[in-house]
């Protein structure tokens, strides 16, 4: 390959990377709503790009589990039954749980001090849904990758990237976010304290519980769960 291929093959995976990180703080912010169609063509002109790297954003955001293709119907943002999130969410809580048990015993002062770092910063993020979810899912991998468990944090964070455009209904009440982040700083002293087993139960309902809040959300509203409500349950249309 020559330096003018090298180049332009570096070019190309930054305009690559660039629209899968902006699509995706899209969907996240609920600029696309669950169930939306995904143009090539209308997402090209948004970033300013060719079609090219809109098809490989899709690609890439199809195998995180944001975006869903169906073939001769084209991209879509990922959408869930509110059973689908619960069974997504009772399962992470059950991996998170044990995730923390064998994390517990290997944390250490610098990991605290992370996490408090962490939770101030998510304090911050209250009108940012894309923000928080990248904060929330730093804090938790920060616990669970202790665990040097390769695998077992390997499907939590798969499972947590499927449903991570539905976080933005967390940020979207004062009430909700306030309850999550209160909870975080419960964990932190629960860890710190080496009450192992008692931080890993309430990991397990701390999880259990978006997942059930965030479904009945979704039940009392049949639109949103139809995947066609404007973005007003969480974050703005740009």
């Amino acid at each position: 390959m020559s330096k003018a291929e090298s180049i332009d093959s570096i070019n190309r995976d930054t305009i690559k990377n660039s629209v899968i990180s902006r699509l995706r703080d899209a969907i996240v912010r609920g600029a696309f709503q669950p169930g939306e169609r995904l143009r090539h063509e209308s997402l090209a002109r948004r970033f300013d790009v060719s079609t090219m790297p809109v098809r490989e954003a899709l690609a890439a955001l199809e195998i995180e589990g944001v975006v869903t293709n169906v073939p001769n119907c084209g991209a879509s943002v990922t959408r869930y039954r509110a059973d689908e999130l619960r069974e997504i969410y009772e399962i992470r809580a059950n991996l998170e749980k044990t995730a923390t048990l064998k994390a517990a015993p290997r944390l250490i002062s610098e990991d605290f001090a992370t996490l408090t770092r962490i939770c101030t910063a998510m304090d911050k993020s209250f009108s940012d849904a894309a923000r928080f979810t990248e904060l929330n899912g730093e804090f938790h991998t920060a616990i669970y990758a202790q665990s040097r468990q390769h695998h077992l944090c390997q499907l939590i964070e798969s499972l947590r990237a499927r449903t991570r455009h539905y976080l933005c209904h967390l940020t979207a009440s004062p009430e909700r976010f306030a309850a999550a982040q209160s909870e975080h700083r419960k964990m932190v002293a629960m860890l710190e304290s080496g009450r192992a087993e008692e931080a890993a139960n309430f990991i397990f309902h701390h999880v259990y519980r978006v997942g059930e809040t965030i479904a009945r959300l979704l039940e009392s509203s049949p639109v949103a769960e139809a995947g066609l409500e404007p973005a007003a349950i969480g974050g703005q249309r740009k």
